[in-house]
């Protein structure tokens, strides 16, 4: 080996032992230094306060009270408040219950009140007029099939009355207005989920008077649905 060659090859030795050296001293200085502190979560010195969620329970309308119409709602029950235009059904216990709004009939001669059941239920109900209506109006089809021209809409609850039946519509502009010849007729939405729940047998009440301007009335506000009109009460029977 050259004096040259070896003069190099200590110097690079030198270099080496000095960047272990340097490597060696930094890991020591991390190891003995003092853990680090938390962030002070202080301001001014006053210790923060961390907020705990707070729950909130947000209290459900109450149902409209059934004691003052039924005796018993074990099959639910279905009060028609004329003179609001709505119809309250409660379910069997009577703990829910669920308000919508009706066209009632368009005069006073054409409504009737007081107790009876649902008899009989029909999806794709058909259509004849009664007597009364054809002596009104003799152009009025004998017959309409089910379908979309069918004013019975897609479901119907007949009741233990002649001619009158709680049912659907194929004029959905009509609810909420002076608009039939004595049934109860509600939206498409409406009529389904109370086909959907009511049953044969459930006693159906029928309260108030045909009144006020043949327009509809002004919708419920979501607060109201769950409350009964201003409708005189009936003693139970």
């Amino acid at each position: 080996m050259s004096i040259c060659e070896g003069r190099g090859f200590r110097a690079a030795a030198r270099s080496v032992t000095r960047v272990v050296v340097a490597v060696l001293a930094a890991a020591a200085v991390a190891a003995c230094a003092p853990p680090k502190k938390k962030a002070d979560s202080t301001l001014d010195g006053v210790p923060s306060v961390q907020a705990k969620p707070v729950a909130v329970a947000i209290e459900k309308p109450k149902a409209p009270d059934w004691r003052p119409y039924f005796k018993d709602v074990s099959r639910g029950a279905i009060r028609v408040d004329l003179t609001a235009r709505r119809l309250t059904y409660w379910e069997p216990g009577g703990e829910t219950a669920r308000t919508f709004t009706i066209a009632v009939p368009r005069d006073r001669s054409l409504q009737r009140t007081g107790r009876t059941r649902i008899v009989r239920r029909r999806v794709g109900p058909d259509w004849r007029p009664t007597p009364s209506m054809l002596k009104r109006n003799p152009k009025l089809p004998s017959y309409v099939p089910p379908g979309p021209r069918n004013p019975l809409g897609e479901y119907a609850l007949y009741l233990g009355w002649r001619y009158y039946a709680i049912h659907g519509t194929n004029n959905q502009r009509s609810v909420g207005r002076r608009a039939t010849s004595g049934c109860f007729r509600l939206r498409s939405d409406d009529i389904e989920w109370l086909f959907s729940n009511a049953s044969v047998g459930t006693p159906v009440l029928v309260q108030g008077k045909v009144s006020g301007p043949r327009h509809a009335l002004p919708e419920p506000k979501p607060a109201e649905t769950a409350a009964l009109s201003s409708t005189p009460k009936a003693s139970v029977r």
